[in-house]
Order: C-alpha cells, then structure tokens, then sequence
C-alpha cells in the first residue's frame, strides 16, 4: 500500500473496534471531518491530509491519512479528491473562491452546513446569472453569503475544532445579528448549552 502500512491499519482499526475482524470491523467506522495539517496516521506514515473517524459503538476516536481512509472503502467514510482541492482553493481565498459540489456535499452530510445553507448556496451558485452575481462588483448579499459559507466550511474542517460538552464536535454558525462566527452543540437548540466565539 503505498504512502501506508496496510497491515498496521488493519491491527489498530481493529483493536479500537468491538468486532475482531477487518471485513466487521471497518463497517463501524465514520468520518467527523478532514484538515490539513502535519500529522501521523495510525499506521505510522506521516501525513498532511488527516481524516478524523469515529467507531460508532463504543465512540473511539481516531486520525487515519487520506490513503488509508480509502482502505476501509466504507460511504460513511469517503472523501472525494475534489472536495479536498476545493477546501485548499477556499482556504487560500476564503471570500473570492467558490466551493465546489463535492465540497459542500461533504459538509452538508457532515453536518458542517444544514441543509438549507447548502440548498441556498447550491441555488446561488448555479443557472441563469450565477456567474454574473459573483463577478467583481456583482450582488453584495451574494458575495457576503459565499463568504459566510466559506467561513463555516473552514471552520467546519479545521484541526481546532472544540467538542462540546456532549463530547460531539461543535457545529460552525455566524451570528445573524453582528455577523461574528461560533461554534455551538451540533444538537442546538435540543442539546447542551456549549458555545464558543472564534
């Protein structure tokens, strides 16, 4: 396998799972998000494109590279090449680039975005006058809207991220009143009371 120890993989995925075999083991498997960001995998190869997945029996926790993430050839667990070059283009210009359709679909079903940030943003980014509404001097509500977007994308896939205190990871969101940006329990308003300003 290259860029990764397949068998090491296999061990420590199968170690922190409930089930004793690869085949049972990597179904238990989801992804929480990505980043870039030097790192090791947990089969001992360094990485820079980290994917941080979660056993959904017991909730272990653990940060595998983008090689050994296709390994499990899980759905819960894929991650498009294109939506990893659209988080790079957006995090090099957060307020002029647009993210793409891979992108916004991992966030969505992420929980990144709700559904209807990624509905508004999909509608606004396609079809008749989507080029025209971004262009320099274009529609302000829309440019102030990829950007809220984006902002919540990057802050959605970034290593920082707090947990709240449900032990979950924290959801992005922007103030509607002063724009400023948080995070908060992915469950809110039915979970915990965490908040915390970026």
């Amino acid at each position: 396998m290259e860029g990764g120890d397949h068998s090491k993989l296999r061990e420590v995925v199968i170690a922190n799972s409930t089930s004793d075999t690869w085949v049972g083991a990597k179904a238990e498997w989801k992804l929480l998000f990505i980043y870039d960001a030097d790192g090791a995998c947990v089969c001992g190869h360094a990485i820079v494109e980290n994917c941080v997945i979660e056993n959904k029996l017991n909730a272990n926790q653990l940060i595998v590279g983008n090689v050994c993430v296709n390994q499990f050839q899980e759905d819960e667990l894929a991650v498009e090449g294109k939506a990893r070059s659209s988080l790079r283009k957006v995090r090099a210009n957060p307020t002029g680039c647009k993210a793409n359709k891979a992108l916004l679909g991992l966030a969505l079903r992420l929980g990144i975005l709700s559904h209807s940030e990624w509905n508004w943003y999909s509608k606004q980014t396609q079809g008749k006058g989507s080029r025209t509404r971004y262009a320099e001097g274009g529609d302000p509500a829309a440019l102030a809207f990829r950007t809220k977007i984006n902002r919540l994308i990057l802050l959605g896939f970034c290593a920082d991220r707090p947990k709240c205190n449900c032990g979950e990871y924290a959801k992005p969101r922007q103030n509607s009143h002063n724009q400023t940006y948080f995070y908060s329990c992915a469950r809110w308003p039915n979970g915990c009371a965490f908040t915390k300003t970026v």
